[in-house]
C-alpha cells in the first residue's frame, strides 16, 4: 500500500482533543485522523448518492457532525 507522508499543524486544544479520542478508541493519533477522514469521505459520498446512511450516525456523533438523516 502506498502512503502519503505529511506534517500538519493544528491548535493545541484540537490536538489534545484528537489525542483523547484516539486513546478512547485505542488508536494512534495518526490512525484516528485517517479514520475521521475516511468516515467523512463515506458521509460525503453517501450524501451525493442520496443514500440513507443511518449506519454512519455513530461516527457522525463521535465526530461532532450529527445531522438529521432523511
Amino acid at each position: 500500500m502506498h502512503q502519503y507522508k505529511t506534517q500538519i499543524r493544528m491548535p493545541i486544544e484540537l490536538a489534545d482533543w484528537l489525542r483523547g479520542v484516539a486513546i478512547e478508541n485505542d488508536r494512534s493519533m495518526n490512525a484516528q485522523l485517517v479514520h475521521f477522514i475516511k468516515v467523512q469521505r463515506e458521509i460525503q459520498q453517501s450524501d451525493k448518492d442520496g443514500q440513507k446512511r443511518a449506519d454512519l450516525m455513530p461516527e457522525r456523533l463521535q465526530m461532532g457532525m450529527a445531522r438529521k438523516v432523511k
